[in-house]
């Protein structure tokens, strides 16, 4: 097979204009993402969201790892009962939401809660972060309820096969180079822990977690959309920094252009490079 620019970019016939039912779901999550992160992120946490909504998540809520309130601040249509992170700046951010009735700051390997707290528990790209975070997936199960689920996202050990330029640098034999690309990746996104989906569920089921649903939150395309639109978020990044807050510019010509990325935003059963978990604390639980 002839390798091109095109076909590592489009795979399985993942094309651009793929009509699909959940246009106007994907298209409402990305206009709002596109209004506070840069086109990258939005793509991400669009996909993210546009899996989590298939859910009815049943109050009370925990936000494990809220940040700045970037996921939740778009994602609920009404406040919800406890964000919670462990940096107090983000945590201010995040309470001038107004989509928390009270924001916490909190190491998630030590939640503040009592036991059987909450009826459901999200964390949304947080978890690979926490090094030794089997302590997280403990606190969790703690302050659920019985009955009460959990989801998460995270990646795993697949993001890498999907990245475009270490398939590119695969392809041409660099092998070594495409390790390199993806470690300087994940030091940049302040990733410490990408297992295989196994070792994920392996960590939930221990924790004694039974899990309902696993999905691929995105395709490869929408990876590799990602990975290319990554050096036009750092001005965004550097507002941030030094800011302490996003530059978003250029908005209305920018939900003009790329509106038709809306359409990738999809899930595919057969890449898991991000995967969403729906797993629930069982009725009878361990002791009882």
């Amino acid at each position: 097979m002839k390798w091109s620019f095109y076909n590592l970019l489009c795979i399985e016939g993942d094309l651009l204009y793929k009509p699909r039912m959940s246009y106007k779901t994907s298209l409402r999550f990305f206009n709002r993402y596109l209004k506070i992160a840069p086109l990258s992120l939005a793509l991400w946490r669009s996909a993210e969201a546009q899996e989590l909504e298939k859910y009815k998540l049943k109050k009370p809520i925990l936000d494990v790892g809220c940040g700045f309130g970037e996921f939740g601040g778009v994602f609920f249509s009404r406040q919800i009962e406890v964000g919670l992170d462990i940096d107090h700046k983000e945590i201010l951010r995040a309470s001038a939401t107004g989509k928390y009735k009270k924001t916490v700051i909190a190491d998630a390997k030590n939640l503040p809660f009592k036991d059987y707290t909450f009826n459901t528990v999200i964390s949304i790209s947080t978890l690979e972060h926490i090094p030794n975070n089997s302590q997280v997936f403990k606190e969790i199960y703690r302050v659920l309820k019985p009955g009460g689920c959990f989801y998460f996202t995270v990646p795993t050990e697949e993001l890498f096969q999907g990245l475009l330029i270490v398939n590119f640098l695969n392809v041409i034999g660099l092998r070594s180079i495409a390790l390199i690309y993806y470690r300087i990746f994940n030091k940049v996104f302040k990733h410490v822990f990408i297992p295989s989906e196994k070792i994920w569920l392996t960590i939930t089921r221990s924790t004694g977690f039974n899990i309902e649903k696993v999905q691929g939150t995105f395709t490869k395309t929408l990876l590799r959309i990602f990975e290319l639109a990554l050096p036009f978020a750092l001005p965004s990044q550097l507002g941030k920094i030094f800011l302490g807050r996003r530059l978003v510019y250029a908005l209305d010509i920018k939900l003009f252009i790329f509106r038709p990325l809306v359409r990738l935003i999809k899930s595919d059963s057969t890449y898991k490079g991000n995967i969403l978990v729906f797993a629930r604390k069982p009725q009878k639980t361990r002791g009882n």
